[in-house]
């Protein structure tokens, strides 16, 4: 029995070629992995830039607090020299007078000072001594209003007890004081004071005026 050839044409055998070397790569593409998306790469100078930034925030930050800080503890500085002063100008008595007045004094400057020495002379010396005077003052509160640069101005509110030989029973008053003040070499000094009402007790003997 004789074999018979068939002849394939050319044609046909080409395209079965072609299909073939076609589908492989293919395959090969389909099991490769997906290439990894490119991430964008900050310019080296970004890290520089944010850390210049933190650090300009940081300074800024410093000196505001620092401003705070000094505000702060000037402010504490004026109440407590006004403080000290209203307390030696409300407290003296006859047998210290001498020494409260320079007490007094030791706070005066300006307008101030003149003015101790003419309320203060020694002829108030010798009536607060005769008439055995005695002034009694309690610093209720402080109040900075204002503090520009060496300049300062407080409102203070003290009560004060008087009694004297004149008067059988002590008489009490609640003072509110304005208080101009001058940062000096000294410290705070007191360059002006007003009572906003008169005292109802004289210290020196007889009714207030």
């Amino acid at each position: 029995m004789s074999a018979t050839l068939r002849r394939v044409p050319e044609e046909t055998r080409a395209a079965d070629e072609g299909e073939h070397s076609t589908s492989e790569p293919a395959q090969a593409r389909e099991d490769q992995p997906a290439a990894p998306a490119r991430r964008r790469r900050l310019p080296a100078i970004a890290p520089w830039v944010l850390f210049g930034a933190a650090l300009a925030g940081a300074i800024v930050f410093a000196v505001l607090w620092q401003r705070a800080q000094s505000a702060n503890h000037g402010r504490a500085e004026v109440a407590s020299a006004a403080s000290r002063f209203l307390g030696a100008l409300t407290n003296f008595r006859a047998d210290t007078i001498q020494g409260d007045v320079q007490e007094i004094k030791s706070f005066a400057v300006g307008d101030f000072a003149d003015q101790v020495n003419t309320f203060f002379d020694q002829k108030a010396v010798d009536a607060i001594r005769t008439s055995n005077a005695r002034s009694v003052g309690r610093v209720q509160s402080v109040f900075v209003e204002s503090l520009s640069g060496g300049t300062a101005s407080v409102f203070g509110v003290v009560n004060e007890t008087v009694t004297n030989s004149a008067v059988t029973t002590p008489r009490a008053e609640v003072l509110r004081i304005e208080i101009e003040m001058i940062d000096t070499k000294g410290g705070w000094k007191v360059n002006r004071v007003a009572i906003l009402q008169s005292p109802s007790a004289n210290p020196f003997g007889g009714p207030g005026g």
